[in-house]
């Protein structure tokens, strides 16, 4: 019969309870793999897998190249489970737009301030004139930050590139 030494200390003398155990695994490649792959099977995201196991994201990564898994594309979904069709998009998205269930939108109270950039743009003014102008009407940017030129430039950019790849929508 085993007893509970209470901790590595003397005896207590009483038996042991099968809750008294502890299931020790070992973090071997192959026991990761095994573990890894069922999760990632079922849909579950690399750090999603990590929250559940404890096991690094990073291991789970290695571990699963190294064995020649296929990862799936984390920005096209492609190899997503059929059960699984939203994605997360990396990343924060343009000024203006916001991640709807894996999709792009235009986030209202963001866009109309986009419209009010190009505008003033268009008009002729310039990224630093619109960027104090922004300031003084107390526009906030996403992060309650004061507007500056180069932010302002960023947007025209990346709305131009998102109109011209539309087709000019």
């Amino acid at each position: 019969m085993l007893f509970y030494t209470g901790g590595g200390g003397p005896s207590t003398g009483e038996p042991l309870q099968s809750h008294d155990f502890i299931d020790v695994l070992f973090k071997t490649n192959a026991r990761i793999y095994n573990i890894c792959t069922q999760l990632y099977d079922k849909g579950l995201s690399l750090r999603e897998i990590e929250a559940q196991t404890g096991i690094a994201k990073s291991t789970i990564r290695g571990t699963l190249n190294k064995k020649g898994y296929t990862l799936r594309n984390y920005e096209t979904g492609k190899n997503l489970p059929k059960d699984r069709t939203k994605i997360k998009k990396p990343g924060l998205a343009p000024y203006g737009f916001a991640y709807l269930d894996g999709k792009m939108v235009l986030d209202p109270k963001e866009h109309l301030v986009v419209r009010k950039i190009l505008n003033l743009w268009q008009s002729t003014k310039s990224v630093s004139a619109i960027a104090t102008k922004l300031n003084d009407q107390k526009i906030p940017t996403r992060r309650q930050a004061k507007w500056r030129a180069c932010v302002v430039k960023s947007i025209i950019n990346c709305h131009l590139k998102l109109n011209k790849t539309n087709g000019g929508k």
